[in-house]
């Protein structure tokens, strides 16, 4: 793999792991684990790391090491509705252009999300769960509104809250999304997206 497919590769995966908040707020990201983890050398761990703080993903600590940032509670509302706005614009393309590749691949990670629940796996869910969004947004088929959904790095919740009852809510709100989806029902899509199971 060429050095900069490796820093993307890596970028990526931390990204997923700090926007589904798999990581706790705090964590410090460590090179060397991250380079075992991922069977990438360090340099392309670093690059990663110096990208995602420079778009405010992680912040840099003061006596050094790169941190996961605490999210501000008081900034929920303001982060859900930058999300609805792009969802939902998202999703009235969606009723129009998606096709059976894209509702395949959203069936599969609601399955993934039900067996992510039945045992509880709580990281793995919320990855599913930012997987499914962007699925989401992808089945648009609009490049540019992927491209700012992607650089707006919208976190799925500022909460690290986990509990079975959630999950179980979630997946079946995540089951109802993609049964309007194939539907074809726009203002269903809205209800689903606007409603939650919590305002995340």
């Amino acid at each position: 793999m060429k050095r900069e497919n490796k820093t993307s590769f890596v970028y990526e995966e931390i990204r997923k792991s700090v926007l589904s908040r798999s990581l706790e707020p705090g964590e410090r990201l460590v090179e060397r684990n991250w380079a075992e983890t991922l069977s990438v050398n360090r340099a392309a761990v670093r690059q990663a790391l110096f990208r995602l703080a420079g778009e405010g993903l992680l912040e840099h600590g003061k006596k050094g090491g790169v941190f996961v940032p605490q999210l501000d509670p008081s900034r929920e509302g303001e982060y859900l509705r930058a999300r609805l706005a792009v969802e939902i614009g998202a999703a009235y393309l969606a009723v129009q252009h998606a096709t059976k590749k894209d509702l395949a691949e959203l069936k599969k990670i609601v399955r993934i999300m039900q067996e992510m629940t039945e045992h509880d796996m709580f990281e793995g869910f919320y990855e599913a769960d930012m997987r499914f969004h962007e699925a989401m947004v992808r089945a648009a088929h609009s490049p540019h509104l992927l491209d700012v959904y992607h650089r707006a790095n919208f976190p799925l919740t500022t909460s690290s809250q986990k509990n079975h009852s959630l999950l179980e809510c979630n997946t079946k709100e995540h089951r109802d999304i993609l049964q309007a989806l194939e539907k074809r029902n726009f203002p269903q899509l809205m209800k689903l997206l606007a409603k939650g199971c919590q305002k995340t």
